[in-house]
């Protein structure tokens, strides 16, 4: 198994390995990705999410094993202050302290990149179990309010309503899966009037079965990424989400 790391702020997995194929998924800077196979300057990959597709060959850098504290990037965007210049890192990106400088921590991320980035803008990578989890997974998927819609997307320049799921719990250290298929048959099930903030809802609206995610912020209203409005809070008495609800699911 040869691993890979993404060499950009942000590297797109795409369905087949052609410039403008659709994306399947987003690789943050430093996500290892397997390496199955190499083309004509694209690399099919199955990333940390689970994802399997293409990548331009050029975004990738072999991997350095650094060993450290893992901390996560907790904030929309940050930048990483490197000898080359600034690398703007995105809400998820993880990196390895090696050190700290009064408000910043000397890291590196996985392809053995070094530089520095505030401390104020990343979080330790761990599952966070203390306080009310579910509230600060809300916190965090407000902060994409008003994000466009991309599909496959995954940072504050465009995401979807999975990878808005995904995101806002990995900010938290939870892993989920990346699709919203997936997402469903994994965790509790929970009934209308159990539902707690950060638990997630799913309807089925394109296709039949699961296809569209929510995250449940209180008060009978979630948060999602809709194809049309981008990230928006929308209710569950709308009568078009109402008549396609087909469950909750909970993870922490």
């Amino acid at each position: 198994m040869r691993l890979m790391a993404a060499a950009l702020p942000v590297v797109g997995v795409h369905e087949e390995p052609l410039t403008g194929s659709p994306l399947v998924t987003q690789a943050l800077f430093g996500d290892c990705v397997v390496l199955l196979a190499a083309v004509q300057g694209w690399c099919r990959v199955i990333t940390s999410d689970g994802s399997c597709g293409w990548v331009r060959r050029d975004e990738l850098r072999k991997v350095e094993r650094v060993r450290g504290r893992r901390v996560r990037v907790s904030a929309l965007q940050a930048a990483l202050e490197t000898a080359a210049g600034k690398i703007t890192l995105y809400l998820g990106a993880e990196l390895t302290v090696l050190g700290e400088e009064a408000d910043r921590w000397r890291v590196a991320s996985a392809d053995g990149t070094r530089g520095t980035i505030s401390k104020e803008a990343v979080r330790p990578a761990d599952i966070v179990k203390k306080g009310a989890v579910g509230i600060g997974i809300v916190t965090t998927a407000r902060l994409f309010l008003g994000v466009p819609y991309l599909w496959g997307g995954m940072t504050v320049r465009g995401i979807d309503c999975s990878g808005l799921t995904y995101i806002a719990y990995l900010g938290h250290g939870y892993r989920l899966a990346r699709d919203a298929e997936d997402q469903y048959r994994a965790g509790l099930s929970v009934g209308p009037e159990e539902l707690a903030p950060g638990d997630l809802l799913f309807f089925s609206t394109t296709t039949p079965g699961p296809s569209h995610v929510g995250i449940y912020a209180g008060g009978g209203t979630f948060i999602n990424a809709r194809s049309r409005s981008g990230v928006c809070f929308s209710s569950l008495a709308d009568p078009y989400f109402r008549e396609r609800f087909l469950g909750a699911r909970r993870y922490i």
